[in-house]
């Protein structure tokens, strides 16, 4: 059986710690506001966890093995690699152990 979202972005969160890669959780979903209405935290799109690595910002998008990029994560997917940023779309830790094995010695 997969793994659920929140629990594939804790283990990756966890695991970019151990490596001292120091990442923030963001709550994408917002919270309650007045008059029954609700808040967003952050802009539509905005990926799950980010970070910065060796200069540059990081931005990693979870999603179950089935789950799919809404329009505004392939935007914000769009806008942050036109700004030389990197966006990872992981379906779990191996796919971010992936990426930064891979760039480990190119930056």
């Amino acid at each position: 059986m997969g793994r659920d979202e929140n629990s594939v972005v804790k283990i990756i969160h966890s695991w970019l710690a151990l490596r001292k890669i120091r990442a923030w959780r963001v709550n994408t979903g917002g919270v309650p506001a007045r008059g029954g209405r609700f808040k967003r935290n952050v802009a539509a799109g905005f990926p799950d966890l980010v970070c910065c690595w060796r200069g540059r910002f990081v931005g990693i998008e979870v999603k179950t093995a089935k789950g799919r990029q809404q329009p505004s994560q392939k935007l914000f997917q769009k806008e942050l690699e036109e700004a030389a940023g990197v966006y990872i779309l992981a379906r779990s830790l191996a796919d971010v152990e992936s990426f930064f094995g891979k760039w480990q010695e190119r930056w």
